[in-house]
């Protein structure tokens, strides 16, 4: 009797399940937005993780704010920075040094260039005074750094780069805690106070960095999961999930940020966060001067490009995939104050631009607000400024083209 109760709920859960999978399929059928090949969709999914999680795990720093600790999602040198090479670097006269600093999106690029050595050949093409030098990249940016932090790494390594690809801007109007000046950084408030609740927050930002590492691996290690279009349903919304219980431990628990959408219905709370924006701005463009003079006075070069964002108002043509991001932005008055802060950060750019004339050789800034302005395709992968592969190759290639002018 028993055998035939088991054996019929067998049968019952099999043919809900073949139901379920069904309908998940024509479901996803019917989505304009629905991967093209799952086995592509979930492998790239998991790179993408490893990418914009590799140093959310991060340790204080006396003078550099925070460096990346050790993980099982990135490789990372002997001081925090995500890079294999230790510093300080021991340069040979054969060597041209690019270091890259800024937040996640310079992080990102600098990592991308370490998986794909062809973009030496591409740069040496561009630059053919390189076409005999072993051409090496350091990279210094962090996820979520930001001014000041980046002039005190640049202050502290500069002698061991030839040319300085500065990336930044976003996370400079964007990150900072209310009731701590703009110029702490961003994870002051876990790293620099020893209390136990903080120390809980991190234990715990580790255990879901975890469960998300498995998920995302789970797709590609065992490729039937891969095929079905209801895991598909299920994967995504644990992914969601986690990623939110991430940001609840991380970026929730700063002083002033909440993920509580009820928060933002404050218009009080917007102006006062419109002008810790503006003070970030101000606070980016003069530690950039200041970079810009000291990389002068060294007689390095040194390149400064504002980043674009998805948040500016008109900076793209945006798909539909792009679209879905904004979507979740509970306050859309985040994105009139994004794109009001950046025409600052512009202007101050100009400013900067406009007196740097005769030292164009050796400094150089550039606005990339609108590098993707008339590309309608999908290139940022969340709600703020970072870039899928095919974002990163134009990106690069006017990072590289500008190098090559600057020589």
């Amino acid at each position: 009797m028993l055998k035939k109760i088991l054996f019929s709920i067998l049968i019952i859960l099999g043919i809900s399940f073949l139901l379920l999978e069904i309908a998940s399929f024509l479901t996803l059928s019917s989505l304009k937005d629905k991967p093209s090949n799952f086995k592509i969709f979930y492998a790239d999914s998991q790179a993408d993780f490893i990418k914009k999680s590799r140093s959310k795990m991060v340790e204080a720093h006396p003078f550099f704010g925070f460096v990346a600790t050790s993980s099982d999602y990135y490789h990372k040198n002997n001081i925090g920075f995500l890079t294999p090479i230790n510093f300080p670097y021991k340069k040979s006269p054969a060597d041209f040094v690019i270091g890259i600093f800024g937040g996640s999106v310079a992080s990102s690029m600098a990592l991308y260039i370490e998986k794909h050595p062809h973009f030496i050949e591409i740069l040496k093409q561009k630059a053919p005074s390189l076409g005999k030098r072993n051409i090496v990249f350091l990279n210094f940016a962090l996820p979520v750094a930001k001014q000041p932090q980046q002039f005190a790494i640049y202050s502290h390594y500069q002698d061991m780069i030839d040319i300085t690809v500065n990336l930044d801007g976003y996370n400079e109007v964007s990150f900072n805690s209310f009731g701590q000046p703009v110029e702490f950084p961003f994870w002051y408030s876990i790293l620099f106070q020893n209390q136990i609740e903080n120390f809980e927050k991190l234990a715990q930002m580790k255990k879901i960095r975890q469960r998300q590492n498995d998920l995302f691996e789970l797709p590609v290690k065992h490729k039937y999961l891969a095929k079905s279009s209801l895991f598909y349903f299920v994967w995504k919304a644990l992914t969601i999930s986690l990623e939110k219980d991430f940001y609840f431990y991380s970026e929730g628990s700063q002083k002033g940020y909440s993920i509580d959408s009820k928060s933002f219905k404050n218009n009080e709370q917007d102006k006062e966060e419109l002008n810790r924006m503006l003070e970030g701005a101000r606070n980016w463009a003069y530690y950039t001067n200041l970079q810009a003079t000291l990389a002068k006075a060294l007689h390095k070069r040194a390149i400064f490009i504002l980043q674009p964002t998805i948040r500016e108002n008109h900076s793209k043509v945006l798909s539909k995939e792009e679209l879905a991001f904004l979507e979740l932005i509970p306050n859309k008055n985040k994105l009139i104050q994004t794109t009001k802060v950046f025409q600052l950060l512009k202007s101050q750019l100009a400013q900067m631009d406009s007196k740097d004339s005769k030292d164009s050789k050796v400094t150089k800034f550039l606005d990339l607000t609108y590098i993707f302005k008339n590309k309608p395709e999908t290139i940022y992968t969340d709600d703020c400024c970072h870039l899928n592969s095919h974002g990163y190759d134009l990106l690069i290639d006017t990072v590289f083209t500008t190098i090559s002018q600057s020589l």
